[in-house]
């Protein structure tokens, strides 16, 4: 038996279910698909070892790689049966709850020695963060990336190597009980590829009885960082604007990863088309993938190398790899940008890309994604850019924009007292929600929110533009004081908007209004259509 045992664990939110990402916690669906996301993480921390310290990778075994939600008698089964001696749980907004819940008395359940290690995205990485207020058994709390982290905790438990603020980077941990707090550091990681490397791990976890009868998903990331530090963003856990591209061999990365048996590739660049080689990437994919059946999402493109980013885009949509596309703008107003630090091409060079898109792919559905509650935002600019969105038949993919420990306007005071951000704590996860700022109040969230479910439901009538503004600018006060509080409830109970009360809503709202009169085809079409009934929030309208 190898010397270190490791049981890592990304849980999803629900067991026999994972979280589909998008761009935060709020308004998510959590949808019985029979999927399993696999946890790309270990391949990073693990070909991390196998290069740099070839003697401590000979200890090491993955013993477990735990990607559907345990309960913590699962766990503590699992980790006395086979002895495993480091656990390791990765943390993202999505599953933040579970993982407070699972390392609460964790420890004294275990009858051997075992060290606890906490990281991720969600690891507070500003200040002096006292982790144990939240994963209550967690011996070390790494930020950012976690390579050279796991590695020295690693080597100092298993082979007595020194461990102290000077030797180490991007990881807090407590000695003499006091919080030590190791700098920032960007791991490049660039001449080497984590796929191909540790591939025995991505065929690990394919091959767990666990999971068999489940398809696959992975998320693939071919840069690491983002050169933009956008006010409500984490990546990097908000260190810096600092990225770098792999300088690998993407044939055969693409080629292990298709003989995988996934059924979608998750592109996780921040900015995918910043480099030209990303051009030459697409069309591997646009190659590989389609003859083994393999999808891909509209990922997070470019913003501001749009012709090269739009180009991958066809490609994709050509090759068959992705059904369609998304423009990531966060909002059309260019005050609003500037208030949220986003850097980006006007609306109107956008509306240029979408229309020759559009007329490229008649057929294909496009959405524009984007954050409700940030400052700047007021009912006035909220009507004008749903109406942008509706003249060019455009879904609606904008979320509540939910705090996050790591990005600008959480760790910057002066943020948010310059535009008046107030917040509310989301009841079930302890997450906070955006409430309020110098533009919006809460009941204006709740018209964002009321008003982009209605989106929906107007195109899917099909409703002129007249109709449709006379629709949004003319909220009856009764739908206010029924619908407005019934959202704000749901958001700040759950953070999220299920399938089940967007429903509801839409049934009362329409069921005796003039539009569904009119529109009495497409009215009873929604009310029996499974794509409505079943994706809800998300999918509610152009399908």
């Amino acid at each position: 038996m190898s010397k270190i045992q490791i049981f890592f664990s990304c849980p999803s939110v629900n067991y026999g279910a994972r979280y589909r990402a998008e761009t935060n916690l709020l308004d998510q669906e959590y949808e019985h698909d029979y999927s399993v996301y696999l946890s790309t993480v270990p391949c990073y921390l693990d070909s991390y070892i196998k290069i740099k310290n070839p003697t401590l990778y000979e200890d090491l075994t993955w013993s477990k790689i735990s990607v559907n939600t345990w309960t913590q008698e699962q766990v503590v089964d699992y980790v006395n049966q086979h002895k495993c001696n480091v656990i390791c749980f990765s943390v993202y907004n999505w599953n933040r709850p579970t993982i407070i819940n699972l390392t609460r008395n964790l420890k004294s359940q275990i009858n051997h020695d075992v060290i606890v290690i906490v990281g991720g995205p969600s690891i507070e990485a500003h200040g002096m963060y006292d982790w144990r207020q939240d994963y209550k058994d967690a011996d070390y709390a790494v930020f950012s990336d976690g390579e050279q982290a796991f590695h020295d905790i690693l080597s100092h438990h298993f082979y007595d190597r020194s461990l102290n603020i000077l030797n180490t980077h991007n990881m807090l941990w407590v000695k003499n009980d006091q919080i030590q707090k190791a700098p920032a550091a960007y791991i490049k990681n660039t001449e080497y590829s984590p796929y191909l490397e540790s591939q025995h791990l991505l065929q690990q976890m394919v091959g767990d009885p666990e999971y068999q009868g489940y398809e696959f998903e992975l998320s693939y990331e071919t840069s690491r960082g983002c050169p933009y530090s956008c006010s409500f963003c984490d990546w990097t856990s908000g260190l810096g604007p600092t990225t770098v591209k792999r300088k690998v061999d993407y044939r055969a990365e693409l080629e292990m990863i298709a003989e995988l048996g996934i059924t979608q590739l998750h592109i996780s660049d921040a900015n995918f088309g910043q480099w030209p080689v990303d051009v030459e990437i697409a069309r591997l994919m646009a190659e590989i993938l389609p003859p083994r059946g393999i999808k891909t999402q509209s990922p997070n493109l470019s913003k501001n190398k749009k012709d090269r980013a739009y180009e991958i885009l066809e490609i994709w949509i050509d090759a068959g790899v992705c059904d369609g596309g998304k423009f990531a703008v966060q909002d059309i107003d260019p005050t609003i940008l500037a208030n949220i630090d986003r850097p980006d091409i006007s609306w109107e060079e956008h509306k240029k890309y979408i229309r020759h898109l559009k007329s490229r792919f008649p057929d294909r559905t496009f959405s524009l994604e984007g954050i409700k509650g940030l400052p700047g935002q007021t009912r006035k600019t909220w009507q004008h850019l749903l109406r942008e969105a509706y003249q060019l038949n455009l879904c609606l993919e904008f979320y509540t924009w939910i705090i996050i420990p790591n990005s600008p306007a959480v760790y910057d005071p002066e943020y948010m007292k310059k535009f008046q951000i107030r917040t509310r704590e989301i009841k079930s996860n302890k997450h906070s929600m955006i409430s309020g700022s110098f533009s919006f109040n809460e009941l204006d969230i709740a018209y964002f929110n009321f008003t982009q479910l209605t989106y929906k439901m107007l195109s899917w009538f099909g409703v002129t533009l007249d109709e449709f503004d006379e629709f949004n600018r003319n909220i009856p006060s009764l739908w206010e004081k029924k619908y407005f509080t019934k959202l704000l409830l749901t958001l700040y109970n759950s953070g999220s908007v299920s399938p089940r009360v967007v429903n509801q809503i839409l049934r009362e709202v329409f069921s005796d209004h003039a539009l569904s009169v009119k529109y009495a085809d497409c009215w009873q079409e929604f009310l029996h259509d499974s794509r409505v009934i079943h994706r809800g929030y998300h999918s509610a309208g152009i399908a």
